[in-house]
């Protein structure tokens, strides 16, 4: 479940016997959590009308309710915070109706902490009271006037002795600040929305206030040629996306166009404003779903679950940089964390400072990262002011923090990800190329035109793949050296005539003006200014042994850009503290260059791991997947597993594999085969459904949502899944998670390796790695049932490439 911030309004409104009611807003939320930029969402459960809103990824608030009978409290009553673990554990209570009431007193505890029966107690930031029908206490903090944090249910008996009390796990500084910033952030979200309509004795019309400048200032509108005094004050009080379809009839099209840009730009603009008073820390501590743990026997006893390798990596005490290597499930992010954990213990115990980097592919991914830290009670390390610090963040967090975006005004795109990714990032390169289609007209421009839109048969993927993999990573600033650039054999335009790639230079040129015009800026410039800036002797001689680190590990390093790479190189304080994890097999983003070709996966500079057991999969899975790569040697990528095979218990069954002649009757099957699975006992939250195109997942999303299926999109935006929702993705959105029954949908001929406007056998052969990359990505989410199902005359090549090794059913 995800963190749930709730108005002290709300919970007078709902009153004594509100517990039904909250629980039902509470799964609404979780299964139709509304976007950062939203605004203020309305809906209904059980006759009531809610506000709510998202105050943070994986954060939301219930800021309203009606119709209420409220009365004015003797008291001033006290907003809640319910982490997302706290959230679970009451839900799930078979008592939530008790637990409710108790939320009651928190809530209202000036009036209640001297009522009999609650048994008030404190134990520094700690406060608690007793919960009726079993021996325990609910565990909460006081902040402020206006807030408190529900901790959980805890056995009474750590308040039986004051020895007993004196133990009691208190919130660290940095818990109570990411609090007391959330609530701010809730108040501050809940300020610019209308609050929603209640009965009320008949009010005389107020006078219109004045017109005055919003997020939109008045002069922008009579720009617009925009002077009517309802619409303008219509658009001024727009709040959320949902706003803009209420002004469409009030504007023409090339009024609404720049209207809706910039509103779009001032919502993502205050979501990232709200985050930003965060630390990554804080953050991470909000949308975390776990109970810190206590002690640090947890970490002893999972180095007892380590293999000898691992063991060997986590230990190593020689000053060396380490490539990790190893397949799908064989633990290399484990290890990872498992040996930041040991650094930061031994400097502990050594008592010296130390500053480990834990730097991650996306905000998703570090999130795991740190609920891993937390299980094994690393915690205390994660905290700033340790001595021994481990910092976990994206390299993408890391820049925009570091380059101080916010100061600039101007908005981050999100970094390229290969396919739909983020929509102003691609709204960016569209404008760029209808502009362009405006700017290069005439004879000699037509027919370098026909041979892009031919060249581009993907969309504009190849367009923005340039920009960013081999305009941006190698900080190419002008078109001489953009002209001399060595490419590598097959990559797009490598055997192109220059007045083409002269062409597609003036089209990125326009590219970075239009981000200039919307007033955004490229991850990729953000790397690329944070590099000049490391560079600098300042930097390297007075800030970097303060700022840099001593150790830095480096997860999903396949997927990092040359320029990243070597950013990263520049922070860590010495080359021997270096690590990195990597699976060339599963580089779904990084086509050029490899690892190897920058000099990172190279014997003479690394202390070199490959790890070879599988412990995510079936034996089935493990051995279908050796199959297929095995019947691939071309590409070279079994030779980054080496002997994989499976450690996990049992062989399961064999991959089943169906093949239909309608997309309908497809994904009819995938429907049957989630409730089987359900019905058989299976979460939905360990059902996940991946594809090739975001088509077809919109076709999947939309068959479960009128099967009554909830189903969460992942889009590589963080979101995490609710434990109701069956999970519905890409290949490339998927890595990082796993599931127990995964249904790979769509894995045809025709489309699966997509050989749609692909020209020369070079291209073909790259096409068919990076399709059988992504697919390989697909399958390795699995840990016990996988289906492969395609619809059409037969199914992919590489379906029919594991022969026996599937279960193969039409």
């Amino acid at each position: 479940m995800n963190t749930i911030w709730i108005g002290e309004n709300v919970l007078r409104a709902l009153g004594e016997q509100g517990h039904s009611v909250l629980a039902d807003a509470i799964l609404h939320l979780d299964s139709n959590p509304p976007a950062a930029t939203s605004g203020g969402v309305k809906f209904e459960v059980a006759g009531k009308r809610f506000l709510a809103g998202a105050v943070l990824e994986n954060v939301y608030a219930l800021f309203d309710v009606a119709p209420t009978r409220e009365r004015p409290p003797l008291q001033p009553w006290r907003s809640l915070i319910l982490p997302g673990h706290v959230v679970d554990e009451f839900l799930d209570h078979k008592d939530w109706e008790t637990l409710y009431k108790r939320l009651l007193d928190i809530a209202n505890i000036q009036e209640s902490r001297e009522r009999a029966g609650l048994k008030y107690l404190r134990q520094q930031s700690v406060h608690t009271i007793f919960v009726p029908g079993g021996y325990h206490r609910l565990h909460f903090t006081v902040e402020g006037s206006n807030l408190s944090t529900v901790l959980g249910l805890f056995d009474a008996d750590l308040w039986s002795t004051h020895t007993n009390s004196a133990t009691i796990r208190q919130p660290t500084p940095q818990q109570l600040s990411a609090w007391n910033k959330l609530n701010e952030a809730a108040l501050d979200a809940q300020q610019g929305l209308p609050p929603l309509v209640r009965p009320v004795e008949q009010q005389p019309v107020p006078v219109p206030a004045p017109l005055r400048d919003g997020w939109i200032t008045l002069n922008q509108l009579r720009e617009q040629g925009i002077t009517n005094d309802g619409t303008m004050r219509h658009i001024l009080s727009m709040r959320g996306e949902d706003d803009l379809l209420e002004i469409m009839g009030q504007v023409t099209d090339e009024q609404y166009e720049p209207i809706e840009r910039a509103f779009t730009k001032w919502l993502h603009s205050e979501a990232r404003r709200r985050e930003r008073k965060l630390t990554t820390l804080e953050v991470y501590q909000l949308t975390t779903s776990s109970r810190s743990a206590h002690g640090a026997r947890s970490y002893e006893a999972a180095m007892a679950l380590l293999t000898s390798q691992q063991i060997n990596v986590v230990n190593l005490g020689r000053d060396v940089p380490i490539r990790l290597q190893g397949g799908p499930g064989t633990g290399k992010t484990f290890t990872a964390v498992m040996r930041a954990g040991m650094l930061a213990r031994r400097a502990k115990e050594q008592g010296q400072p130390v500053r480990v980097g834990f730097f991650v592919f996306n905000h998703d991914l570090g999130g795991r990262i740190f609920e891993q830290m937390l299980a094994l009670g690393l915690d205390p390390f994660l905290e700033d002011t340790s001595p021994q610090h481990i910092v976990i963040t994206s390299l993408h967090d890391w820049c925009a923090r570091f380059v101080k975006v916010d100061e600039l005004k101007v908005e981050p795109l999100a970094p390229y990800r290969a396919e739909k990714g983020d929509s102003h990032r691609r709204a960016a390169i569209e404008l760029a190329v209808d502009e362009a289609r405006k700017r290069l007209r005439g004879p000699e421009y037509d027919h370098l035109w026909a041979l892009f839109d031919m060249k581009s048969k993907n969309g504009l993927w190849e367009i923005e793949t340039e920009i960013s993999q081999f305009i941006k990573a190698r900080d190419i600033v002008d078109l001489s050296s953009y002209l001399t650039e060595k490419r590598p054999p097959g990559w797009w335009l490598a055997n192109t005539e220059k007045a083409f790639k002269k062409f597609v230079w003036e089209i990125a040129s326009i590219y970075n003006d239009a981000l200039r015009t919307l007033g955004f800026v490229d991850s990729d410039d953000l790397t690329n200014d944070a590099i000049k800036e490391v560079t600098k002797t300042v930097w390297q001689q007075y800030r970097k042994p303060e700022q840099g680190f001593d150790y830095l590990i480096l997860d999903e390093a396949q997927d990092f850009f040359r320029n990243q790479l070597t950013l990263l190189r520049h922070l860590v304080k010495r080359p021997e503290g270096f690590m990195m994890c990597f699976d060339e097999a599963q580089a779904v983003y990084s086509r050029y260059p490899s690892l190897r070709d920058i000099g990172f996966d190279t014997e003479a500079r690394f202390q070199g791991t490959r790890l070879e057991q599988n412990f995510r999969s079936t034996r089935q899975i493990v051995a279908a997947l050796q199959q297929l790569l095995g019947n691939y040697p071309t590409l070279g990528l079994v030779d980054n597993w080496g002997a994989f095979s499976s450690g996990s218990e049992g062989t399961g069954e064999r991959p089943v594999a169906c093949g239909f002649s309608s997309a309908a009757t497809m994904l009819d099957q995938v429907r049957d085969i989630i409730r089987g699975s359900i019905r058989n006992g299976t979460k939905p939250s360990d059902i996940g459904v991946i594809g090739f195109d975001e088509e077809l997942m919109e076709q999947v999303s939309d068959q479960l949502k009128r099967s009554e299926v909830a189903v969460h999109r992942l889009m590589g935006d963080g979101k995490r899944t609710s434990s109701k929702a069956v999970t519905v993705s890409t290949a490339r959105q998927v890595k990082g998670q796993q599931f127990e029954v995964c249904v790979i949908v769509g894995a045809d001929r025709d489309r699966l390796p997509n050989f749609k406007g692909v020209k020369s056998e070079v291209y073909r052969e790259q096409r068919r790695e990076d399709d059988l990359k992504l697919f390989v990505v697909a399958m390795s989410r699995c840990k016990r049932s996988l289906h492969l199902l395609w619809h059409g005359t037969e199914p992919s090549e590489f379906i029919s490439a594991m022969g026996g090794a599937v279960d193969m059913r039409g």
